[in-house]
Parts: structure tokens; C-alpha cells; sequence
């Protein structure tokens, strides 16, 4: 069990590293979060994350209301 915790953390510490290769990072910079908003490389996942939990929200509310006109 350790070693398969250990290997998991190495593998999520190379990721990281990664994570960080494109340039804007590490800098200190003016624009703050707009290099958040702007930036495809974080505003295309934030966007794909916000459609899916969208999506997922949406589908958890039809199916309460589809539960709770069923015991009606």
C-alpha cells in the first residue's frame, strides 16, 4: 500500500511540473487573474469544467424532479 501511495505521488509531482511548461508562469506580473481569463490553456478547461458540472447539475434537478412527481 505504501509504495503504490509513493508511486502515485511521484507520478502527480512530475505532473505538476509539466502543468507549469507554458510561459506566464512564475512571473510576476500586473495581470493577475486576467492571465487566468484569457490564457487558452487555463480558459478552455475552466470552460470545459464549468459545461460538464453545468451538465451535471442539470441532470441531478431533472431527476429530482422526475423522483418527486413519481411518488406523487
Amino acid at each position: 500500500m505504501k509504495s503504490k501511495l509513493a508511486s502515485i505521488g511521484l507520478i502527480l509531482l512530475t505532473v505538476c511540473d509539466t502543468a507549469n511548461a507554458h510561459p506566464g508562469h512564475g512571473t510576476v506580473s500586473s495581470d493577475g487573474v486576467w492571465h487566468y481569463m484569457t490564457s487558452p490553456a487555463h480558459a478552455i478547461p475552466a470552460l470545459l469544467i464549468g459545461l460538464i458540472a453545468a451538465a451535471a447539475v442539470s441532470k441531478i434537478a431533472r431527476a429530482v424532479v422526475r423522483r418527486s412527481n413519481d411518488e406523487r
